[in-house]
């Protein structure tokens, strides 16, 4: 899946995207990034709204396991189940959001639960930066249900 198809689906699928003007930055099999522009998803202090945060943080984890299922052919649904967030300077410009897989091992773990059963889990850390330093920190726990 490329750039233009994940953000072909994110706007289809989740209309939140569209109101917060989201764009997909880069994607790879490993790491991806989401862009939204700091106005529409701006608070009252004309920073970064947590919420907008915390959404642009939770689509760019969705948005790597589901480019991971569709390169490998993978049928299912893709839900976010736990998460913690950590806000710690304010983002005062536009927003990107980088989602990775912390490590090759958790990405086997996930392949191996799918062949025992039809659901996995992962956890993705997702980052957001202002200004070259850490402003959010991110950890989802994302179960993808695979369908036969």
């Amino acid at each position: 899946m490329n750039a233009d198809q994940l953000q072909a689906l994110l706007y289809r699928e989740i209309p939140l995207s569209v109101a917060m003007q989201l764009q997909v930055h880069s994607v790879s099999p490993e790491q991806l990034s989401l862009y939204a522009p700091l106005l529409p998803n701006r608070n009252l202090h004309g920073t970064a709204f947590a919420g907008s945060l915390y959404s642009l943080a939770t689509l760019a984890g969705w948005s790597l396991l589901t480019v991971h299922v569709a390169e490998r052919q993978w049928s299912g649904s893709v839900v976010l189940r736990h998460a913690d967030i950590r806000y710690q300077r304010p983002v005062e410009g536009d927003l990107t959001a980088t989602a990775l897989f912390a490590d090759g091992d958790s990405v086997l773990a996930l392949a191996h639960e799918l062949e025992r059963r039809q659901r996995g889990r992962i956890v993705i850390p997702v980052t957001i930066a202002h200004d070259g330093k850490l402003a959010v920190s991110f950890n989802g726990e994302f179960v993808f249900h695979r369908h036969t």
